[in-house]
């Protein structure tokens, strides 16, 4: 299953670049659906022509290569400055280093408003020009390419999936697309750490502010405020608190 793309559009006059966390504030605050314009899907291309100067993608599901083909050709046909996510669970690593390097090349801001997990954490928000959380956001990082698992016996079950060369083509694309958003890979990782990362799967990790900053993640904005922010994410069932850590902590 692939992500799916919804076009949000507004009228022109609404919007500035600095108005934009304002009236994402207020357009985000209930459903996805309830922001102002005009709700398209992907494909249907029936649009009211009074309305247009500005629209927003929202992407649901799993990263994939057709996402990333959707998105550069709205992007082609219409440039945007914002993506809205509604809910990404994950994707295939190589689809998001792909995307996470069009995100950055464009100066794209999101505006995450469901989840951000796994390959969405790993590769598009570290790209963002900018990010707002909504009341909604939920951010987990649960390993990548270079630390793949936090034992040794998951790094060497996951392991398998690879050849060799695979494996260290796809840490060198790793390596270069963190060197290009100059991000900290060890973002991915450093919650691995934890005891309770180590006693199963199924779960993930998320970090302060201040931590997220320290890695190179440092233009966001909660809207409900970051302590309410870290409150809620505390309430998550097998999503943890992690903190930075060294290089020497870590096993690739």
């Amino acid at each position: 299953m692939h992500a799916t793309i919804t076009i949000k559009w507004g009228r022109a006059f609404f919007l500035s670049l600095a108005m934009l966390p304002m009236v994402m504030q207020t357009a985000l605050a209930g459903d996805p659906a309830d922001v102002p314009g005009i709700q398209i899907r992907y494909g249907d291309r029936e649009r009211d022509t009074t309305v247009s100067a500005w629209f927003i993608p929202k992407i649901d599901g799993y990263i994939d290569d057709l996402l990333y083909t959707e998105l550069l050709s709205e992007y082609q046909r219409k440039p945007f400055d914002y993506i809205l996510v509604g809910n990404i669970y994950g994707g295939q690593p190589d689809a998001s280093i792909k995307i996470g390097h069009f995100i950055k090349e464009k100066n794209i801001s999101l505006a995450i408003n469901g989840l951000c997990l796994s390959a969405c954490a790993n590769y598009l928000l570290p790209a963002a020009k900018m990010t707002i959380f909504t009341e909604k956001s939920v951010v987990g990082w649960h390993g990548g390419m270079r630390y793949m698992a936090a034992t040794a016996a998951r790094r060497k079950e996951l392991a398998t999936h690879f050849t060799p060369e695979q494996l260290q083509q796809d840490r060198e694309k790793d390596d270069n697309f963190f060197k290009a958003v100059s991000v900290d890979t060890k973002i991915y990782a450093c919650g691995l750490l934890l005891p309770d990362m180590q006693r199963g799967a199924r779960k993930s990790f998320y970090y302060t502010p201040e931590a997220m900053a320290t890695f190179g993640i440092r233009h966001v904005t909660f809207l409900e405020g970051p302590a309410q922010w870290l409150a809620r994410m505390s309430t998550i069932p097998g999503h943890y608190l992690a903190q930075p850590c060294k290089d020497e902590d870590l096993v690739d």
